[in-house]
């Protein structure tokens, strides 16, 4: 038996998952309590949400003319052929697709719709490291073991920054392991309890009464009980259990992907893109595929930049006359510093009037020296 199970603290934690789900429940159920639909582009005074006026900008310069704007939108990629961004995604007009051929000398061949930074020939980078761990691995090499007096003086700004990395490192990846250990057996034994509880019971419909008759010494069972009864408590006694266990699906994956990879220093994904990865200043790496194996967060950026504001499919963008130019540089872990300035560039050099990069990380990967953000 794990003793994590046994945890008051973590079970905590677990159910904020079974109080989403309950919640969307309870909203769908009474629509009253619903947002209206787009709330964000409407106003506050005329229409008590907090929106951003957006029609009403609208009405002010209807009539007026308007130039197209181009949006480079630097992320995990972007489905550009969304029902909601039809018409909505910038076009290389002197890019032929898929002729393998870099028919605009701009250095990046089948560049149609922008360009991926972490793919290769081969397919796409999915999973990465954080920069955390890839500092961690690259100071690891130099400093591990190496006592502060015998430090060259030149480098101890860098070892105390080691220091610092390797108790960063250290912390965040054993809270990650032990949340990911928690949450794969929870999510594993919660089912298994339900059902052990009803054959202990012989009833196909578990209550807090079943519970409060449970005389036993019998150590899973009394585990079986308060995670049983801690759910009913929070989710009800008609709580379903196997849509509770698929919604710690998210965490178990969450965690899983951080240990197996963001702060796993022995993988690394960039053979993939095939690139000299050592050369900050290399171009022309990647693949044309902007869509990647997730595009979801670019996706939802660009919609909420540029859906189409005259259907009736999904959300109303915030810009009318607006492009979006895609380039993918962000994987499931850190971006890494090199693609970023690599994606801006592209950008910049193909015409975007604007670019947008929402994500972030806690370390730059930076030469000496290495400073904190």
């Amino acid at each position: 038996m794990n003793k994590r199970v046994r945890g008051v603290f973590p079970l905590a934690i677990a159910l904020l998952l079974i109080s989403s789900a309950t919640m969307a429940q309870s909203l769908t159920s009474n629509s009253s309590q619903l947002p209206p639909k787009n709330w964000f582009v409407l106003d506050p005074a005329d229409d008590a949400v907090q929106g951003l006026s957006i029609d009403k900008a609208y009405e002010l310069v209807e009539g007026k003319p308007s130039k197209k704007v181009t949006v480079a939108v630097i992320d995990s990629g972007v489905d550009i052929d969304h029902e909601d961004l039809t018409g909505k995604i910038w076009i290389n007009e002197d890019e032929i697709a898929d002729n393998g051929i870099d028919d605009d000398k701009n250095g990046y061949i089948d560049d149609r719709f922008g360009w991926n930074f972490i793919g290769g020939k081969d397919g796409n980078v999915e999973q990465d490291t954080y920069e955390l761990t890839r500092i961690y691995v690259r100071l690891k090499d130099k400093y591990d073991g190496v006592e502060e007096k015998k430090v060259k003086k030149r480098d101890r700004d860098e070892y105390a920054f080691w220091l610092k990395v390797k108790e960063d490192f250290e912390e965040t990846y054993n809270k990650a392991n032990q949340q990911y250990e928690f949450y794969s057996s929870f999510q594993a034994n919660l089912l298994r309890f339900h059902t052990l509880l009803k054959a202990y019971f012989d009833t196909d419909t578990l209550t807090v009464d079943n519970l409060r008759q449970l005389e036993t010494q019998d150590s899973v069972l009394l585990v079986a009980r308060n995670i049983v009864g801690v759910i009913f408590q929070n989710a009800g006694e008609d709580a379903d259990f196997e849509a509770i266990a698929e919604e710690l699906t998210g965490a178990v994956e969450y965690f899983g992907n951080q240990v197996n990879y963001a702060y796993n220093t022995e993988f690394d994904p960039r053979t993939i893109v095939g690139d000299d990865y050592n050369d900050p200043y290399e171009k022309g790496y990647g693949n044309s595929d902007v869509k990647g194996h997730d595009p979801s967060h670019g996706t939802h950026v660009a919609g909420i930049i540029a859906a189409n504001r005259g259907n009736d499919l999904g959300i109303q963008g915030i810009a009318e006359n607006v492009e979006i130019m895609v380039v993918r540089a962000v994987p499931d872990g850190d971006e890494r510093d090199k693609d970023v300035a690599n994606a801006i560039i592209y950008a910049v050099d193909n015409g975007a009037d604007i670019i947008n990069m929402s994500f972030g990380k806690s370390y730059s990967h930076k030469k000496r020296p290495l400073i904190r953000q």
